[in-house]
């Protein structure tokens, strides 16, 4: 009677040895800098778009549609900031195509 109530417990010895591995990357030296650049870095983008563009859910199904859309986004972000950008500068300044450019 009680043979249909016992359980069986799996030990993935691979996945213990990856979660090892992955914690004593990300305790390193390397990998506690690349973690506090994240914060500025990745984040502020994904919140950016998220809060101030509205955007909670992909539209588009599928991996290479969510992937089309993300590069939408991110190119409106990009655009956003090089508007920003040009208004605390006063302006976007345009070098004629013909223009030779001098590199110092």
């Amino acid at each position: 009677m009680f043979d249909a109530y016992k359980k069986r417990i799996y030990i993935n010895r691979r996945l213990d040895e990856l979660k090892a591995q992955a914690r004593a990357n990300l305790e390193s030296e390397l990998g506690q800098d690349l973690r506090k650049r994240r914060s500025t870095e990745v984040e502020s983008a994904f919140g950016n778009v998220k809060n101030n563009f509205g955007i909670r859910r992909f539209t588009l199904k599928g991996m290479p549609g969510a992937t089309l859309e993300w590069g939408l986004h991110s190119i409106a972000h990009n655009l956003r900031k090089l508007a920003l950008l040009a208004v605390y500068r006063g302006g976007l300044f345009f070098i004629p195509l013909d223009t030779e450019l001098q590199y110092m």
